[in-house]
């Protein structure tokens, strides 16, 4: 069963970013649907890192273009993507090292994280790119 499900509700209104959003909700997706199955680290370590790097690349492609346009709420934005960052990165070298197991806890801030950051945060800048002719 998948963690998230695509729907019109996470729509940011910016087809590029809404094509981002569905590919980290695909691989929280994966790293869940594997951790279910009891894969090992083999498995979810590639998938963790990617998720990780994913992340990056559409925070630097979302900062840069708020940045092109600007955004009024660049700065804020940023904070909200580097407090992300840091846990993914915290979480990705704990479990690369052997200190932890993926567990349900980090799935609980992964959910809540992206729910609340596309359904909230990104949405206001939907409407802020859309009036700059960005879609």
């Amino acid at each position: 069963m998948a963690l998230f499900t695509w729907s019109d509700r996470f729509t940011v209104k910016v087809e590029e970013f809404n094509g981002h959003h569905k590919k980290l909700m695909e691989l929280v997706n994966s790293l869940h649907e594997n951790m279910m199955l009891g894969k090992g680290k083999n498995v979810l370590e590639p998938i963790l890192g990617e998720l990780k790097e994913y992340t990056k690349y559409h925070f630097a492609a979302e900062e840069m273009k708020m940045a092109k346009y600007a955004y009024p709420y660049l700065f804020e934005h940023k904070a909200q993507h580097k407090e992300l960052l840091l846990k993914l990165e915290d979480f990705y070298h704990a479990y690369t090292n052997g200190e932890t197991e993926i567990t349900i806890d980090l799935f609980i801030f992964l959910k809540d994280w992206l729910l609340r950051h596309i359904g909230k945060e990104d949405n206001e800048y939907g409407e802020f790119f859309n009036s700059q002719g960005v879609f």
